[in-house]
């Protein structure tokens, strides 16, 4: 008996967490997350490897990084791209064209932003010209985020070749540093997941029912990009064998299902929100405010739910 009342809290959130499963339409959502992040992703490396150059760092450097983040096949193909732009950086490239192709990749991060108020059953109040004002800032950030986790990685191991001589520290050091890449790519993904959770969506969020939704994407993002990889290295030859066309259907499947992941995380922490704090209030925006203020029907609606509650 005791031990039924024990795991009782248990049952109540994998039963709230069915139910918000039922609730959101998760499978079209990240079909539409996946198409436009497909629209998003080149732009975002163009400006993202024309920056990393200006601060010092090299291919040799970014590259194992991205190969840890990306299925094989995928990286294959954005490999010689990613090269091209990190040895023939220029500046007036990523400051003129940069902001085009930014605002061309905030396209995807709108659609993931309405993605994750969806899951979390929040209203998206943002116009088409806010939304995506908004979307141009945060891919800033964004990248800005991305650069300084390379910084700080390639930054640690400089570190680290410079005072293993003068303390004569183990060698050992710097090849636990250089092995354990896929734990630093994992952290980079963890921030960028925390910093999305965050950031886009409308719903009032507490920080230690983000992370969880944050540790579950990142650590879904490193499995399935490994086990990706080694489904199209001994079980889907055929589809590579189609050359930039079969690169391109793995690249949407692999989104599609990073999507997945994604949207899955932010249904995570939804749901903990709602089992501690009961019903996901929305932020109290400036954009919410003149929402609330063009349409006084929606204020007053909001202020029934809660006297009712």
């Amino acid at each position: 008996m005791d031990l039924g009342k024990k795991f009782q809290p248990v049952k109540k959130f994998v039963r709230l967490v069915i139910k918000q499963f039922g609730e959101v339409n998760i499978g079209n959502t990240a079909i539409v997350t996946a198409y436009y992040s497909l629209l998003a992703i080149f732009p975002m490396l163009i400006f993202i490897t024309n920056l990393l150059p200006m601060l010092g760092l090299k291919a040799d450097t970014i590259l194992p990084y991205l190969q840890t983040a990306f299925p094989s096949t995928v990286f294959s193909t954005i490999k010689p791209i990613v090269m091209d732009f990190l040895n023939n950086s220029s500046g007036s490239l990523a400051s003129v064209t940069g902001i085009l192709t930014i605002w061309s990749a905030s396209r995807g991060v709108n659609a993931l932003k309405m993605s994750i108020n969806q899951v979390y059953g929040v209203k998206d109040y943002d116009n088409a010209i806010t939304s995506r004002i908004f979307s141009f800032f945060m891919i800033l950030l964004f990248a800005i985020i991305v650069i300084v986790a390379f910084v700080v990685n390639s930054f640690g191991q400089i570190v680290l070749e410079y005072l293993t001589p003068i303390f004569h520290l183990s060698l050992g050091w710097l090849d636990a540093f250089s092995k354990y890449k896929s734990l630093a790519t994992l952290v980079i993904i963890f921030l960028v997941m925390v910093f999305l959770y965050v950031t886009l969506t409308n719903a009032k969020t507490h920080l230690r029912y983000v992370w969880p939704g944050a540790l579950f994407a990142a650590a879904g993002w490193m499995i399935l990009t490994q086990g990706f990889s080694i489904y199209l290295k001994y079980f889907a030859k055929s589809v590579l064998s189609y050359g930039t066309i079969g690169t391109f259907i793995v690249l949407l499947f692999w989104l599609n299902f990073s999507s997945w992941l994604i949207l899955l995380g932010a249904l995570l922490n939804s749901t903990l929100e709602r089992y501690h704090y009961g019903k996901i209030e929305p932020k109290k925006t400036a954009i919410k405010r003149l929402y609330d203020r063009v349409d006084p029907m929606n204020k007053d609606n909001s202020k029934k739910k809660k006297s009712t509650k």
